[in-house]
Protein backbone atom coordinates (compact mmCIF):
# COMPACT_ATOMS: atom_id res chain seq x y z
CA UNK A 1 0.00 0.00 0.00
CA UNK A 2 2.78 2.44 0.93
CA UNK A 3 4.58 1.73 -2.34
CA UNK A 4 1.48 2.48 -4.41
CA UNK A 5 0.95 5.76 -2.54
CA UNK A 6 4.57 6.68 -3.15
CA UNK A 7 4.21 5.92 -6.85
CA UNK A 8 1.01 7.98 -7.10
CA UNK A 9 2.65 10.88 -5.26
CA UNK A 10 5.67 10.70 -7.58
CA UNK A 11 3.41 10.68 -10.64
CA UNK A 12 1.46 13.65 -9.29
CA UNK A 13 4.67 15.66 -8.74
CA UNK A 14 6.09 14.66 -12.13
CA UNK A 15 2.95 15.69 -14.03
CA UNK A 16 2.75 18.96 -12.08
CA UNK A 17 6.33 19.81 -13.01
CA UNK A 18 5.70 18.92 -16.66
CA UNK A 19 2.66 21.19 -16.74
CA UNK A 20 4.71 24.05 -15.30
CA UNK A 21 7.44 23.55 -17.89
CA UNK A 22 4.82 23.77 -20.66
CA UNK A 23 3.38 27.04 -19.36
CA UNK A 24 3.99 29.72 -21.96
CA UNK A 25 4.41 33.31 -20.95
CA UNK A 26 2.92 35.28 -23.84
CA UNK A 27 5.44 38.12 -23.94
CA UNK A 28 8.67 36.13 -23.52
CA UNK A 29 9.24 35.43 -27.21
CA UNK A 30 8.17 38.88 -28.34
CA UNK A 31 10.42 40.75 -25.90
CA UNK A 32 13.50 38.50 -26.03
CA UNK A 33 15.28 40.46 -28.82
CA UNK A 34 14.61 43.73 -26.99
CA UNK A 35 16.05 42.46 -23.73
CA UNK A 36 19.50 41.56 -25.01
CA UNK A 37 22.37 43.94 -25.69
CA UNK A 38 23.71 41.60 -28.38
CA UNK A 39 20.64 41.85 -30.61
CA UNK A 40 21.32 43.63 -33.91
CA UNK A 41 19.66 46.98 -34.55
CA UNK A 42 17.63 45.50 -37.41
CA UNK A 43 16.25 42.78 -35.13
CA UNK A 44 15.54 45.34 -32.41
CA UNK A 45 13.62 47.44 -34.94
CA UNK A 46 11.63 44.42 -36.10
CA UNK A 47 10.84 43.30 -32.54
CA UNK A 48 9.96 46.84 -31.49
CA UNK A 49 7.58 47.32 -34.39
CA UNK A 50 5.92 43.95 -33.74
CA UNK A 51 5.75 44.23 -29.95
CA UNK A 52 2.19 43.76 -28.67
CA UNK A 53 1.13 46.74 -26.58
CA UNK A 54 0.45 44.60 -23.50
CA UNK A 55 4.06 43.32 -23.51
CA UNK A 56 5.50 46.71 -22.56
CA UNK A 57 4.49 46.34 -18.93
CA UNK A 58 6.07 45.35 -15.63
CA UNK A 59 9.15 43.14 -15.81
CA UNK A 60 9.22 43.22 -19.60
CA UNK A 61 8.98 47.02 -19.79
CA UNK A 62 11.80 47.46 -17.29
CA UNK A 63 14.03 45.02 -19.17
CA UNK A 64 13.28 46.59 -22.53
CA UNK A 65 13.84 50.10 -21.16
CA UNK A 66 17.15 49.25 -19.56
CA UNK A 67 18.51 47.43 -22.59
CA UNK A 68 17.33 49.94 -25.19
CA UNK A 69 18.73 52.93 -23.31
CA UNK A 70 22.05 51.18 -22.62
CA UNK A 71 22.33 50.02 -26.25
CA UNK A 72 21.53 53.49 -27.56
CA UNK A 73 24.08 55.03 -25.22
CA UNK A 74 26.78 52.51 -26.11
CA UNK A 75 26.07 52.53 -29.85
CA UNK A 76 24.66 55.95 -30.68
CA UNK A 77 26.07 55.76 -34.21
CA UNK A 78 24.28 52.44 -34.81
CA UNK A 79 21.03 53.87 -33.46
CA UNK A 80 21.26 56.96 -35.69
CA UNK A 81 22.12 54.82 -38.71
CA UNK A 82 19.02 52.69 -37.99
CA UNK A 83 16.82 55.78 -37.76
CA UNK A 84 18.39 57.18 -40.91
CA UNK A 85 17.76 54.01 -42.93
CA UNK A 86 14.28 53.39 -41.44
CA UNK A 87 12.81 56.85 -40.84
CA UNK A 88 9.12 55.94 -40.89
CA UNK A 89 8.89 53.56 -37.95
CA UNK A 90 6.83 55.60 -35.51
CA UNK A 91 5.98 52.59 -33.34
CA UNK A 92 9.66 51.89 -32.75
CA UNK A 93 10.42 55.56 -32.08
CA UNK A 94 7.57 55.65 -29.57
CA UNK A 95 8.96 52.53 -27.89
CA UNK A 96 12.36 54.19 -27.61
CA UNK A 97 10.85 57.33 -26.07
CA UNK A 98 8.71 55.27 -23.68
CA UNK A 99 11.81 53.35 -22.64
CA UNK A 100 13.50 56.54 -21.47
CA UNK A 101 11.96 56.53 -18.01
CA UNK A 102 12.76 56.60 -14.32
CA UNK A 103 13.42 52.84 -14.13
CA UNK A 104 16.68 53.34 -16.05
CA UNK A 105 19.92 54.11 -14.23
CA UNK A 106 20.76 57.84 -14.09
CA UNK A 107 24.20 57.32 -15.69
CA UNK A 108 22.56 55.73 -18.74
CA UNK A 109 19.96 58.50 -18.98
CA UNK A 110 22.69 61.14 -18.74
CA UNK A 111 24.69 59.43 -21.50
CA UNK A 112 21.85 59.38 -24.03
CA UNK A 113 20.84 62.90 -23.04
CA UNK A 114 24.39 64.09 -23.74
CA UNK A 115 24.56 62.23 -27.07
CA UNK A 116 21.15 63.53 -28.15
CA UNK A 117 22.18 67.07 -27.19
CA UNK A 118 24.96 66.86 -29.78
CA UNK A 119 22.77 65.38 -32.49
CA UNK A 120 22.93 66.48 -36.11
CA UNK A 121 20.15 68.73 -37.40
CA UNK A 122 18.73 65.94 -39.57
CA UNK A 123 17.36 64.24 -36.44
CA UNK A 124 16.61 67.38 -34.44
CA UNK A 125 13.02 66.41 -33.54
CA UNK A 126 13.92 62.93 -32.33
CA UNK A 127 16.98 64.14 -30.45
CA UNK A 128 14.99 66.93 -28.79
CA UNK A 129 12.40 64.36 -27.71
CA UNK A 130 15.16 62.12 -26.29
CA UNK A 131 16.64 65.03 -24.34
CA UNK A 132 13.19 65.97 -23.00
CA UNK A 133 12.37 62.38 -21.96
CA UNK A 134 15.77 62.01 -20.32
CA UNK A 135 15.24 65.18 -18.29
CA UNK A 136 11.78 64.04 -17.20
CA UNK A 137 13.08 60.61 -16.19
CA UNK A 138 15.98 62.10 -14.25
CA UNK A 139 13.63 64.51 -12.45
CA UNK A 140 11.38 61.61 -11.43
CA UNK A 141 14.24 59.75 -9.77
Amino acid sequence: MLNSISVLFFLFIATSLSAQELTHYPCEDETRPLMSLTTSWDNILKAGNNLPKNCFDGYFAEGISENLVVKIGNDWEGFIKLIETHPKHNKFTQLVLSSINSTVLPKDLLLIKQKASNCCSMFKNLCSAIVKQSRLALNEQ
